[in-house]
């Protein structure tokens, strides 16, 4: 099915939860327009200029590749199944949806990921030199090779990544969620860069130490 062609449009400058699925607007500068929650699933965006707030915007199955969004806000965007091949990635990321995603070598270092969903993602070779992964689903995450995770913020989140073993901080059964001190992220000699873990009957519990 062929797209619907928006070439040389004048769309208004409010497009807030509009439906552009499968809408080509290539060349288009979108750059004026408010874009916050709107449907662009499928959509050709190719060379064409995206607004800096794309909060809470369906981006699923985009072709972004090679494109600079490290100025643009993608709070709550959805980005499943879209190309990022080669794309630079905002620092703030809260929110964003990139299950099954492949995000390896990439360098998320300092990057808020706060409340994101990364299950099943591929962060093998990935940076997360002190990432706020904080409340992220991070479930069967591959994490192999992965740098400086030790620094990475992690409480809060849910689930285990894959091949990560790690008994429960509490009761020494088998963790399945990770937890890390906000603050005190065990960096005295013994226990420098351990992650944690709990069990889900100790789910509710604090770590301290």
């Amino acid at each position: 099915m062929s797209l619907a062609k928006m070439s040389g449009a004048r769309l208004p400058l409010e497009l807030e939860r509009v439906n552009l699925s499968g809408v080509d607007l290539r060349d288009l500068d979108l750059s004026d327009h408010d874009l916050t929650g709107a449907n662009l699933s499928g959509a050709n965006v190719s060379i064409a200029a995206l607004p800096l707030k794309l909060e809470g915007v369906n981006l699923s199955g985009l072709d972004l590749s090679g494109l600079d969004l490290s100025g643009h806000d993608l709070t709550g965007a959805n980005l499943s199944g879209a190309n990022l091949s080669g794309a630079r990635l905002p620092r703030k990321m809260e929110g964003v949806d990139l299950s099954g995603y492949d995000l390896s070598g990439l360098d998320l270092s300092g990057h808020d990921l706060t409340g994101a969903n990364l299950s099943g993602a591929n962060l093998s070779g990935a940076n997360l030199s002190n990432t706020n992964l904080l409340n992220c689903n991070v479930s069967n995450i591959n994490i192999t090779g992965c740098l400086n995770i030790q620094t990475a913020r992690l409480d809060g989140a849910r689930g285990m990544p894959a091949g990560l073993q790690l008994r429960c901080a509490f009761c020494s059964k088998a963790g399945t969620n990770l937890r890390v001190h906000p603050t005190n992220q065990c960096n005295y000699e013994y226990g420098k860069g351990h992650l944690r873990s709990v069990c889900d009957s100790h789910l509710g519990a604090a770590i301290t130490y």
